[in-house]
């Protein structure tokens, strides 16, 4: 079993590594060999213990991401190659929504202190405006899917924007990049590269899908 573990931690650190350099280069079809020659002990585990797989992969998003790494996309992906789309996405919510709680927890915590102490009439001015938009901000954040996901986080977090008005549209936001995250993993050995699916145009998408939940305070400040 010990043997299997450590296996398992090298087929998803081998994942990782392909996704990230199909995102910044793209890849051939021959550079996921490293990633195949660990699949079938990885799948194999993952058969005979699917719940233990499922909370090492949340785990492995909670440390790398709350290390800061900018790798939530990747994260997903990999989850889609090993454990499909619909295992795929319990995997990727809990463990982005608890390192998004997590890295938030942190910046409303002791960001927030230190700014309130300092810069107590600036933060003001923020924390006015995030409790009246502060939901459609985090939404149009989540759908872009182009921001650090850490340092947003941290960021709502120092804010002083409320919980309830951080977690839902964070939960809301991630589905859609999620899935398509999920997707290309799911079908990652059929292809070359990635960079095709997740190009520009994508982007631009995501970055639409993200203006569309600014509407209502663009609306609001024209009224006013």
């Amino acid at each position: 079993m010990g043997r299997l573990k450590k296996r398992v931690y090298l087929g998803l650190g081998a994942a990782l590594f392909l996704g990230i350099g199909a995102v910044v280069g793209g890849v051939d079809a021959r550079t996921f060999d490293l990633l195949y020659s660990h699949a079938r002990e990885v799948d194999n585990f993952i058969a005979q213990q699917p719940f233990i797989s499922g909370v090492l992969m949340v785990g492995v998003y909670w440390i790398v991401l709350g290390l800061g790494l900018p790798v939530a996309s990747l994260l997903s992906i990999v989850s889609g190659y090993f454990f499909g789309v619909m295992n795929g996405a319990f995997v990727a919510i809990f463990g982005l929504l608890g390192s998004a709680a997590f890295t938030y927890w942190l910046g409303r915590t002791y960001v927030y202190r230190w700014l309130y102490a300092h810069h107590k009439e600036r933060l003001g001015i923020v924390k006015k405006e995030v409790d009246e938009n502060g939901p459609f901000y985090v939404l149009a954040v989540r759908l872009s899917t182009i921001f650090p996901f850490f340092w947003v986080n941290l960021l709502f977090g120092a804010s002083g924007l409320r919980w309830r008005h951080y977690i839902w549209p964070t939960f809301v936001g991630l589905i859609p990049g999620s899935a398509l995250f999920l997707h290309v993993g799911s079908t990652l050995a059929s292809l070359d590269s990635i960079s095709g699916v997740l190009g520009p145009k994508m982007t631009g998408l995501f970055v639409g899908l993200g203006f569309v939940a600014l509407l209502p305070v663009l609306f609001r400040r024209f009224v006013k």
